[in-house]
């Protein structure tokens, strides 16, 4: 008898319970991999990263070991009543564990057979998991900092888990490489030790799974990604979903991950499925759209661009399009942009720094044909660009105030660059410091600034099936965003926004019914694959359901191209920081709405100290790196956050 990939000891349990015991050889030597057409296996994979920045070059290695101690493994227990099947696997999470650690099968039948499945690799060759010590340094280190600066409160003394899961992005390495790890946060184990020869008891109350969160492995994403506090995490979830470990995870966005077999075909999806991004979109490179509700009444006619979308034919059309399509290159340069300054960063690099002249205009970019510039802090200077028709003439800084602030270029050709806008006085001390490298750098604390708390979510979803809306499919983010907001409201004190009393924590008929309301109202599609999209144009139409239940609501909503979106982020940062309300925001590559009820923010701050008669410092905010504290309408009010340098939508409403 011999079972291939199978290392399997098959146990008979019949009359008095007689045991038969055979041992089958396994077909594979557990710590050997099979050389698969898919690429080379994750352990024997060397990946050397290279960060052009501006005009300066640095090297980023990120090194599997060729030659781990040893190879994690996921392995399965399979059950069948026959020596010869079929055979089922048996969940081990709903096995009892005996007290000596063994699991027990409160089940087994009058006959009984079991076996172990072992699999090393994911169908196309890669790892399943990699051990802690074998994860390349630069991302330890990634992963290490995030939780040693710790923007998340109940990671407090928290460390990682044993193991990080790889993920592939079909665009980054051709897909055939690791392009994400994604780690598990744990409870640090307790320090120990004694008490006058009397062992503690460890603390049982806090539970040993703190979250989870993904760092890149390549410039053209990253660094940090996300991180969430849910106990099981996206690679662990989307495994869950196919019913095996032995998949292949693929991230596309913050919002779409799927599980591949060996061929690529899609088995299992964890997010929001796809739509086609409108080709309009590369038209409005320049442009940000708004619309403005005063009192209930839209503020005269919002200006909003036609665009056409709609479903992919298959898992695969989408998989091509993203990998070629012209609107995913752009999108995906200007994501590659966005993470090499930020990995610049954090090898010491700055972006390069153009000097201005305070209250004149200075010159810049010449050679360069450009189609929009934007400051991180656009009140430093006010920028004039060419008139069209004549390219390659750069653009002109007037400074308002001395500073320094990071300045985002995008050319006409879909390019994009990163820069430090410094304005001065001619010959004061910044304009020294600048001509004598007399700047420094240095990222400040995180700090978080919320809107209200956790407890103020309402965990409401998506729903299948609901009238008037996709038949055989969900409702969709955009109406689960606007009925979190309403409950929000309602759970604030504003009456009859969610029912005819306090909103309640899940979906009932209440919430559906706000949900069915919104989805007509939206312009709500249903999208294939059982998912349903709202695009960005019409999303404001979400305030009408208040006046409909008699009451107020005023604010602003505003959208653009993902990473090209500054009106939309300041929107809702100006809600959550300012107002302390929360805002719904688009993240991803058009692909989803959560509610964003907090914002952990840390500032990137230059320092320059100088001699005048003693020594003088003045430090200015160049940048900042935020992330958006989301309830993500996945029906468990579990946070996740989301960087904000995507955000593409920003909808800040108040209801009264």
């Amino acid at each position: 008898m011999r079972y291939s990939a199978y290392g399997v000891r098959v146990i008979r349990f019949g009359a008095g319970f007689r045991i038969n015991q055979q041992n089958v050889p396994l077909n594979m030597t557990f710590g050997q991999q099979p050389s698969p057409s898919g690429g080379p296996a994750l352990k024997e994979a060397y990946m050397k990263l290279k960060i052009t920045l501006g005009l300066t070059s640095f090297a980023l290695s990120l090194a599997i070991p060729s030659s781990p101690a040893a190879v994690p493994a996921v392995v399965e227990i399979q059950k069948a009543p026959a020596v010869l099947g079929p055979w089922q696997k048996l969940p081990a999470g709903s096995l009892p564990v005996t007290a000596d650690g063994a699991l027990l099968d409160t089940a087994p039948g009058a006959v009984s057979f079991y076996r172990l499945k072992i699999a090393p690799s994911d169908p196309a060759g890669g790892a399943l998991v990699l051990a802690l010590s074998d994860v390349p340094s630069g991302a330890l280190a990634l992963a290490t900092d995030l939780l040693q600066t710790n923007p998340v409160p109940d990671w407090v003394g928290a460390s990682l888990g044993p193991v990080a899961y790889p993920i592939y992005n079909p665009a980054i390495f051709a897909g055939t490489n690791p392009a994400y790890l994604e780690f598990k946060v744990v409870s640090s184990p307790p320090a120990g030790g004694t008490n006058s020869g009397f062992a503690t008891s460890p603390p049982t109350t806090r539970p040993p799974d703190l979250g989870w969160l993904i760092v890149s492995l390549t410039p053209e994403d990253g660094p940090i990604l996300e991180f969430g506090t849910d106990p099981v995490s996206k690679v662990e979830q989307l495994r869950s979903r196919a019913g095996t470990a032995a998949i292949r995870a693929v991230r596309y966005d913050a919002n779409f991950l799927a599980a591949e077999d060996a061929n690529s075909n899609l088995v299992a999806s964890l997010g929001t499925t796809p739509i086609r991004p409108p080709a309009e979109l590369l038209n409005y490179l320049a442009e940000d759209f708004s619309a403005e509700v005063s009192n209930s009444v839209p503020v005269g006619n919002p200006s909003q661009p036609p665009l056409t979308s709609g479903p992919y034919s298959s898992y695969a059309e989408f998989r091509d399009d993203y990998v070629s399509g012209p609107v995913y290159v752009v999108l995906r340069n200007f994501r590659a942009s966005e993470a090499q300054w930020r990995w610049g960063i954090r090898q010491g690099i700055a972006p390069t720094v153009i000097p201005a002249s305070l209250k004149d205009s200075t010159p810049i970019l010449s050679g360069m044909s450009v189609a929009r510039v934007v400051l991180d802090d656009p009140s430093l200077a006010t920028i004039t660009l060419p008139a069209p028709g004549t390219p390659d003439t750069g653009a002109t800084v007037f400074g308002n105030a001395e500073g320094l602030t990071l300045m985002r270029v995008y050319g006409t050709d879909f390019s994009c660059s990163n820069y430090v806008l410094a304005v001065s006085a001619t010959n004061s001390a910044m304009s020294l410091g600048i001509h004598r490298n007399g700047l420094s750098f240095s990222w400040g604390p995180w700090q978080t600034v919320s809107a209200g708390n956790q407890g103020n979510q309402k965990c409401y979803d998506q729903v299948y099936g609901l009238a008037g809306c996709c038949a055989n499919g969900y409702s969709g983010c955009g109406p689960t965003a606007w009925a979190m907001l309403y409950g929000y409201w309602g759970g604030l004190g504003v009456p009859n926004l969610i029912g005819a009393g306090a909103p309640p924590q899940h979906n009932n008929a209440d919430v559906n019914a706000c949900i069915q309301y919104e989805f007509a109202h939206l312009g709500t599609f249903c999208a294939g694959g059982g998912q349903a999209a709202t695009l960005p144009l019409t999303m404001w139409l979400g305030f009408q359901w208040a006046p409909s239940r008699g009451r107020g609501i005023s604010g602003v909503s505003s959208w653009g191209l993902p990473y090209l979106s500054p009106l939309a982020r300041a929107t809702a940062i100006g809600s959550i920081v300012g107002l302390h309300r929360p805002a719904i925001v688009g993240t991803g590559f058009y692909s989803h709405y959560p509610l964003a009820w907090g914002l952990a923010t840390r500032n990137y701050t230059a320092t320059l100290t100088w001699w005048f008669f003693g020594w003088h410092t003045s430090t200015w905010v160049v940048t900042s790196e935020s992330d958006w504290v989301t309830n993500d309408g996945q029906g468990n009010c579990s946070p996740v956050w989301y960087g904000t340098a995507d955000c593409w939508y920003g909808g800040a409403y108040t209801c009264f």
